[in-house]
């Protein structure tokens, strides 16, 4: 309900029925505001109900409600920045929309797979033998392909998923700076909880607009940050 609140008196609408329907909701910033306020409502909810966070980590937008949770931005900010970046992906992507597929292999496997063609890359990072590439859309048909056709591959597991579009991908390159300037309004705060960016190497660095860029083009290190925060909390 203060999702929902906060949305309605931005001037984004009720997320009222949409986020409880089970068709796809095809716009790009209504999906996105429905995602982030079931995600932040879930967390919310456990911290309410007395758990006490040690830290935060996100998996790609779950990075963004991180910074919600841990007030880092505030509400109203974080609703204004999902819908922003929503817009941008909606409006000025392109018409190249890009694929990513789910692997499971080991690392030195993928990236064979991934030196075979053009335009891919490793998006995600999401455990020791789990990985998400991303690129054009042929990239990952070809991969796919390669993958259930070479033996040498006949170990490697692999799903296209059903996203709207490649993120963390050479793709989102042409936004950065539109992203960047949408987020300038933004509010960054010092966190409260402790969040765990899911980034190669442990992040200190001050949250800027230059962030919410970066957020969408760089690579995932979920699992970097989840090995980290094992020894910070073991």
């Amino acid at each position: 309900d203060d999702c929902d609140k906060t949305c309605y008196s931005l001037g984004f609408g009720s997320i009222y029925p949409d986020i409880f329907q089970r068709a796809a909701i095809k716009d790009h910033v209504k999906l996105q505001l429905c995602l982030f306020s079931i995600q932040y409502a879930s967390a919310k909810s456990w911290i309410d109900c007395g758990v006490h966070p040690s830290a935060l980590v996100g998996h790609s937008f779950g990075e963004l409600t991180a910074l919600c949770v841990s007030e880092a931005l505030s509400l109203e900010d974080t609703v204004k920045m999902i819908a922003g970046r929503a817009k941008i992906v909606r409006d000025q992507w392109g018409p190249e929309k890009g694929a990513m597929m789910a692997v499971e292999a080991e690392l030195d496997q993928v990236t064979e797979v991934i030196q075979s063609g053009d335009s891919m890359s490793i998006a995600c990072y999401n455990g020791p033998r789990s990985f998400t590439i991303a690129g054009t859309a042929q990239a990952i048909d070809d991969a796919a392909q390669l993958i259930s056709s070479n033996a040498k591959f006949s170990s490697m597991r692999a799903k296209k998923l059903n996203v709207t579009n490649a993120f963390h991908s050479t793709l989102v390159e042409g936004l950065k700076p539109s992203l960047e300037d949408m987020a300038c309004d933004l509010q960054f705060k010092s966190p409260v909880i402790p969040v765990e960016f899911a980034t190669e190497q442990e992040s200190h660095r001050s949250l800027s607009p230059k962030f919410v860029a970066d957020h969408m083009r760089n690579p995932v290190y979920f699992n970097h940050a989840v090995q980290r925060l094992s020894k910070k909390y073991p």
